[in-house]
């Protein structure tokens, strides 16, 4: 995390004898956004609730490299009894966005110190889930926007190709594209 995005208020907490930080996580499910934070009780900032699932919250060290390679994450939430795991897991959430925010409170007052920033953006991709009997965890990765950026495209430039992209459309463009390619154009007469 680089140290330019941190508010001159967290920087200072950051340098006292006592840091009181915290993780929040919001995750955009086609059920809804699930907003969860590694503390007890609601906690809400950007006119957003989270839910405190206390130590049941596992966010992997986030890396940053210099080369500007995709790094990704993973998120886990244990405890989750099993009878309500089948929902999250049924979920066709790939792909959805999901934020993992650091804040910090006043050691004093115990009041958020200004707003909570970004430390990682990125996409759901694939989840692992483990059971004991009794319980689940569930361990989700999340890829940076990078990796999209990398991912080879299957996209051709036909008729049949467009019309996958845009779905039903009256667009016949491309048409044209099979005799465009063995058309030989003399330039300059």
């Amino acid at each position: 995390m680089s140290e330019r995005t941190l508010t001159t208020a967290v920087k200072d907490a950051a340098s006292s004898q006592v840091v009181a930080p915290f993780f929040a996580v919001s995750a955009d499910f086609p059920s809804g956004m699930v907003r969860i934070w590694a503390g007890v009780g609601e906690l809400t900032f950007d006119s957003n609730t989270y839910e405190g699932v206390g130590e049941f919250l596992g966010i992997e060290a986030i890396t940053e490299t210099v080369d500007g390679s995709a790094n990704g994450l993973a998120l886990s939430l244990s405890g989750i009894p099993s009878d309500i795991r089948n929902p999250i897991i049924d979920d066709k959430y790939s792909g959805r966005e999901a934020e993992v925010f650091m804040g910090c409170f006043d050691p004093n007052t115990g009041e958020i110190l200004d707003d909570p920033i970004t430390i990682f953006k990125g996409h759901m991709d694939t989840d692992f889930l483990r059971e004991d009997g009794k319980t689940s965890t569930i361990t989700l990765r999340v890829e940076s926007r990078i990796v999209d950026l990398l991912r080879s495209r299957e996209h051709r430039y036909t008729l049949e190709g467009q019309h996958t992209l845009k779905g039903t459309t009256t667009d016949d463009g491309l048409e044209f594209m099979p005799t465009m390619q063995e058309t030989q154009v003399k330039w300059g007469q």
